[in-house]
């Protein structure tokens, strides 16, 4: 069994396989993606109101299927690494850390902002150092329970995407030029 999730796990040889190909093949993937991309989006923006709303009604639709198939991979997978756990914070903790740092790599950090994430006693402790010099530190402690716990990866990131809006728009020393 993998340490990462499965999704994950075909993300990354995905990756792989596109960064490792030849040119002509990378070039070959992605006339077929932009070719479906285009096809689609000339669906979307249709002059023909019919064709323009069931073709939204589909895409937003495969966007759900696919935002609950991950989530339930997720969740599975988290659940199955807290059945076979005997130490929480040295079997379970890890795992829920690999998916914070997932969810942290999609973060887009301003310059000068620093994140770092680690598992404790306590559970997951996350440090983010801003342009101003300034350290916030905060977390959570998973529960065992996957649905709580990947929810929480998810909530605590954006959390830190909020923390970082905020920081950006009224710095406490002074406006940011």
């Amino acid at each position: 069994m993998s340490n990462a999730p499965p999704l994950l796990d075909k993300e990354r040889t995905d990756k792989q396989k596109i960064i490792g190909a030849t040119k002509l093949d990378q070039e070959k993937w992605r006339k077929k993606n932009i070719g479906e991309t285009e096809d689609r989006l000339d669906a979307i923006g249709s002059p023909s109101e019919k064709t323009g709303i069931k073709a939204i009604t589909e895409a937003y639709k495969d966007y759900q299927q696919e935002n609950f198939r991950i989530k339930t991979d997720r969740i599975e997978w988290l659940f199955q690494k807290a059945k076979y756990s005997k130490e929480r914070w040295i079997d379970y903790y890890p795992h829920v850390h690999t998916l914070v740092r997932y969810e942290l790599s999609f973060l887009e950090l301003p310059t000068g902002y620093t994140i770092a994430s680690e598992v404790t006693l306590q559970g997951i402790k996350f440090t983010l150092k801003d342009r101003f010099n300034q350290t916030h530190i905060g977390g959570f402690t998973p529960c065992g329970i996957a649905l709580y716990d990947e929810q929480a990866c998810r909530s605590s990131v954006n959390k830190i995407d909020d923390l970082i809006s905020k920081l950006e728009a009224h710095p406490k020393n002074g406006i940011y030029l």
